[in-house]
């Protein structure tokens, strides 16, 4: 990008990783920010960057050890505050940027998915009448061998928004005569502000989508339509991540 370059900030920390009880992972989260050219110096432009990726990756100690050492050595500057509280102080005004906000355009529905560091997916709470118990365990699986994490509800709420994924199925009914199709929902959530008063967070669906049942298609099940749903979350997800 013409006139801009670009700013690595790295963090290390041990969480509990879903694997079983008792396992610890380290997971690095890296970040890359665009600064303003002719900026003097980079911390006093670090509230003025736009943040451009954000990902988590699980390494094992020692990998850690080392991208730490060499991120150290090649270090400029140390010892930066975190980037939110750098960029936002306890007193900033947030109707501040309430223009700002307002110029952004509106996206789609798979913008929605563009930098989204994992989802929070429990596989035991799934909603609906008859979901073959297999599905939640080949749900995480396919989310996995897509490259997206699955984060337990604890990694989740570490993370900006809190992203959470909900499936629901209801089966087909027939009701005097009238016959309703099976659906699969799939609904992911994540904590908003309103752009009008960003002081006010809620939690909302930011990406949805159902799949009904084609009565012209007897072959298409319950769990086609479950699976069907899924990847297209997953082409969404590459889509806006350029996988």
């Amino acid at each position: 990008m013409a006139g801009f370059f670009k700013y690595v900030f790295t963090c290390c920390a041990v969480i509990i990783a879903s694997a079983g009880p008792g396992r610890s992972e380290n997971w690095l989260l890296v970040q890359t920010n665009v600064f303003p050219a002719g900026c003097p110096s980079l911390v006093d432009c670090i509230d003025a960057s736009t943040q451009e990726l954000r990902n988590l990756m699980a390494l094992d100690p020692e990998e850690t050890t080392a991208f730490l050492d060499v991120i150290a050595q090649l270090s400029d500057v140390e010892d930066i505050p975190d980037l939110p509280a750098a960029s936002m102080p306890a007193d900033f005004p947030l109707m501040d940027i309430v223009p700002r906000l307002q110029m952004l355009e509106v996206q789609g529905k798979e913008d929605a998915l563009r930098g989204l560091p994992g989802i929070y997916f429990d596989a035991a709470r799934v909603a609906g009448d008859g979901l073959p118990e297999v599905f939640a365990s080949y749900f995480t699986d396919m989310l996995t061998t897509a490259g997206i994490p699955v984060l337990t509800e604890e990694e989740a709420l570490l993370l900006p928004g809190a992203a959470r994924m909900s499936v629901s199925l209801s089966l087909t009914r027939d009701n005097a005569g009238c016959i309703f199709p099976f659906r699969a929902s799939l609904s992911l959530k994540e904590e908003v502000v309103l752009v009008r008063d960003p002081s006010i967070k809620l939690e909302t669906t930011t990406w949805s989508m159902s799949v009904a049942q084609n009565f012209t298609n007897t072959n298409f099940t319950a769990e086609m339509a479950l699976r069907d749903a899924a990847q297209r979350f997953i082409d969404d997800y590459k889509n806006a991540n350029a996988i």
